[in-house]
C-alpha cells in the first residue's frame, strides 16, 4: 500500500510523543514494503530554524537533502520527507504531494488545531483519509479541547476512519463528538530488548515538557520539598520561559536537552513524574519508562490509568477544567491551574525513594506489566486494519454551523501554521465567542 502522513510539526527530531510515534510507525510500514511519504514542517517548537534543518539531518546521517524554494525533501528509514519551509505553501505542498504520489491513505494528526490540513486533504481525496487522534487539546470538541466548533467537528466525521491511541480517548471522541473511533494499538515502542535501570541509588526525580498541563505545579513543589534529592526535566513545547525561570531558581533542579536516544536520558532516571492535569490521550513516556525498570507516578486523568497498565501509582489531581481567553509565549492557551493536594503525591513519592524494596517491587512488575503489553503490539494488525478499510465514498453534503466559519482573511490555510497567525486565529475566535455570550457570563 501506499501510505502519505500529514502532520503540522516536526518529522525528525522527533521528541514529541506524537511525532516520534508517527515517525516510528511509517517506518515499520516502509520496513514491510509499503510505500511511505510525510509531509511535515522544516520548523517546529524545538526552535529549529528551516536553515539549521539540513545540518541537523547530517546530523543524524541523512547526506542527501534535496533544497527548494518551499521545502527539504530527503529519505529517512525507507520513507521520503517533503518539510515545508513556506508556511504559507504548507497547504499546496501537500496537495500536491498526495496528486502525485495517490496514496491509498492519507494520514491526517490531530495536532492541527484549525483543521487545516484535514480539510485539504478531504478536498483533494474525500475517500481516502484517516484522522489520527492524539491529543484532546486538539480536538474540536468536548471539555477538553480548547476551540470547540460543529463544523470543524463535521470534517473528522467525513474521514473513512478516525484512529484513538487509547480507550479513554476513543470513549471521549464517542461522547463528546458522536464519532466512531477505532482504538489500534501501535507498535511505536522499539522491538528490544530494553535495558533495565537499577538506579535506586542515584538519578533523578523526572518529568518531561514541564508546564502548566503537565502539572510543573506539583512538579515544583515536590523538588521543594526533597532539597537533598536531585530532580531534572527536559523542557518541551508547553515549556514558557517563565517555567523554565521557575525551575531555574529551585537548587537541585537541572534542565536537560532533549535526545534522540531516550535511553541516555532514561539511564540517569531514578523515578519518573507524569503529573499532567489535562486529558492525557495515552502517556507514550510512561510506557518507555516502564519497559526499563523505571517506577513512574502518573496522574488519575485522561488515559494516563490505562498507560499505568495496573501498576501502582495512580495518584488523583484536580484537573485543568478550563482555559482563559489568551495564549502564553508558545501560543498555548493560558489554563486555570486548580490548587493541588500534595500530600498523595509527597507519599508516594517518599515510599519509592527511601523504601528499596517497594521500589524494586513496583519496578519489576512495571517492566513486567509494559514488556507484556508490547509483545502484544504488531504492525501486521496495522496492515490488517488498512486492508479491511474501505473508503469513505462521496463527501458528505455541506451543513450549516451554529459556529461561524473562518473569516476570509484568517483562513486556515494561513492561520494553522505560524505562531503569530495562530495567535491571531485564536484571539478571533475567543472574541467571537465573548461578543456571543449574554453580558452577564462574560
Amino acid at each position: 500500500m501506499r501510505y502519505l502522513l500529514a502532520q503540522n510539526s516536526l518529522y525528525v527530531p522527533a521528541h514529541g510523543g506524537a511525532n516520534k510515534a508517527n515517525r516510528l510507525l511509517l517506518e515499520q510500514l516502509a520496513a514491510r514494503g509499503h510505500f511511505c511519504r510525510a509531509v511535515c514542517r522544516a520548523t517546529g517548537a524545538q526552535s529549529l530554524s528551516d536553515q539549521a534543518l539540513p545540518a541537523c539531518l547530517s546530523a543524524r546521517g541523512i547526506a542527501s537533502v534535496a533544497d527548494s524554494l518551499n521545502s527539504y525533501r530527503f529519505d529517512l528509514c525507507g520513507v521520503h520527507v517533503c518539510a515545508v519551509k513556506r508556511e504559507a505553501a504548507f497547504r499546496s505542498e501537500m496537495k500536491d504531494e498526495i496528486a502525485s504520489f495517490q496514496p491509498d491513505w492519507v494520514l491526517i494528526s490531530s495536532e492541527d488545531p484549525a483543521q487545516a490540513l484535514l480539510e485539504s486533504a478531504l478536498d483533494v481525496a474525500p475517500d481516502r483519509v484517516v484522522y489520527f487522534a492524539r491529543t484532546t487539546l486538539m480536538l474540536p470538541f468536548g471539555p477538553g479541547g480548547f476551540l470547540p466548533s460543529q463544523q470543524r467537528t463535521r470534517l473528522i466525521g467525513k474521514c473513512a476512519a478516525i484512529i484513538a491511541v487509547s480507550h479513554y480517548l476513543s470513549s471521549y471522541i464517542q461522547r463528546w463528538g458522536n464519532l466512531r473511533a477505532e482504538v489500534l494499538p501501535l507498535p511505536v515502542y522499539g522491538s528490544g530488548p530494553f535495558p533495565q535501570f537499577d538506579n535506586f541509588d542515584s538519578g533523578f526525580v523526572f518529568m518531561v515538557n514541564p508546564s502548566a498541563v503537565k502539572g510543573i505545579a506539583i512538579f515544583a513543589a515536590l523538588a521543594e520539598e526533597f532539597p537533598d534529592i536531585p530532580f531534572a526535566a527536559v523542557p518541551g513545547w508547553g515549556t514558557t520561559p517563565a517555567d523554565r525561570t521557575r525551575l531555574a531558581a529551585i537548587p537541585n533542579m537541572q534542565l536537560l536537552p532533549p535526545c534522540d536516544d531516550i535511553d541516555l536520558i532514561f539511564q540517569r532516571v531514578r523515578v519518573l513524574l507524569v503529573p499532567s492535569l489535562w486529558d492525557e490521550a495515552l502517556g507514550r513516556i510512561v510506557i518507555e519508562a516502564m519497559l526499563r525498570g523505571i517506577p513512574v507516578l502518573a496522574s488519575d486523568v485522561g488515559g494516563l490509568p490505562e498507560a499505568k497498565l495496573g501498576i501502582e501509582y495512580t495518584i488523583p489531581v484536580k484537573p485543568i477544567s478550563r482555559y482563559e481567553d489568551q495564549l502564553d509565549e508558545r501560543m498555548m492557551p493560558h489554563s486555570v491551574v486548580p490548587e493541588q493536594d500534595l500530600v498523595s503525591w509527597r507519599n508516594a513519592l517518599a515510599e519509592v525513594l527511601f523504601d528499596r524494596e517497594r521500589y524494586q517491587k513496583v519496578a519489576s512488575e512495571s517492566r513486567t506489566a509494559a514488556t507484556r503489553f508490547v509483545a502484544g503490539l504488531n504492525i501486521e494488525a496495522v496492515e490488517a486494519f488498512f486492508r479491511s478499510l474501505k473508503p469513505r465514498g462521496a463527501p458528505l453534503p455541506p451543513e450549516s454551523d451554529s459556529n461561524e466559519p473562518l473569516p476570509p482573511a484568517a483562513s486556515a490555510e494561513r492561520l494553522a501554521f505560524s505562531p503569530a497567525q495562530r495567535a491571531l486565529f485564536v484571539q478571533r475566535l475567543l472574541q467571537r465567542k465573548q461578543d456571543r455570550a449574554p453580558s452577564g457570563a462574560r
